[in-house]
């Protein structure tokens, strides 16, 4: 990646915060959604303001890889962020938590989460020494307000967040257990159980090389 193509990523990422920010202002005076939703989205110009001093501080210069992929990281979880913001916006004021249940189910992640891990990416894009040194005032902003977001009460309860999907990105066995007994046979023999019950088996399929 080149520094053109850098500064024009940190540029584009700012661009999708600032979007997620005024969706996030449709909906900052609702009051069925919880503090932590409300935190989340109050904390989206932390990092756009960290971004942008690290296209200033960087004037061309290149970042490590490292650090560049802490960016490319930031910068996948602004569109998921800038998603669940656009949904709860759009909704009708009385189903605007309704809705983030559903945004939050589809895309698997509770907003404060997804704000936290950016603020995270860019603490650790800071290590670079190209930016370290101007970034010190961001990088304590953030880190107080990843304190702060981790000790408050999730947006959405888990039991609500929950749709009983099970990922595996290895390339072992997988196991789910929903309630009750279970019983699992990894080898190729039989399985005999002293009581009747189910037995739940599940193979994740090999990763292609």
């Amino acid at each position: 990646m080149s520094a053109d193509d850098l500064s024009s990523l940190i540029s584009t990422t700012i661009e999708v915060l600032e979007s997620a920010a005024a969706f996030y202002k449709r909906a900052e005076n609702d009051t069925t959604l919880r503090k932590a939703f409300h935190a989340a989205g109050q904390g989206l110009p932390l990092i756009t303001d960290a971004l942008q001093a690290t296209n200033d501080a960087l004037n061309g210069r290149d970042l490590s890889s490292a650090a560049k992929r802490a960016l490319g990281a930031c910068s996948a979880n602004a569109n998921i962020a800038e998603d669940l913001f656009r949904d709860v916006a759009r909704a009708p004021a009385a189903s605007k938590y309704e809705r983030y249940t559903t945004a939050v189910k589809r895309q698997g992640h509770k907003v404060e989460s997804v704000v936290v891990g950016m603020m995270k990416d860019v603490c650790q894009m800071a290590k670079d020494n190209a930016i370290q040194e101007a970034m010190q005032p961001h990088v304590k902003k953030l880190d107080e307000a990843v304190e702060n977001l981790s000790k408050m009460e999730p947006s959405v309860p888990e039991e609500q967040r929950s749709g009983y999907s099970f990922t595996n990105s290895g390339s072992g066995d997988q196991f789910n257990a929903l309630g009750g007994s279970q019983h699992n046979n990894t080898s190729s023999g039989n399985q005999f159980l002293g009581s009747i019950g189910s037995v739940h088996g599940m193979r994740a399929p090999e990763e292609k090389q």
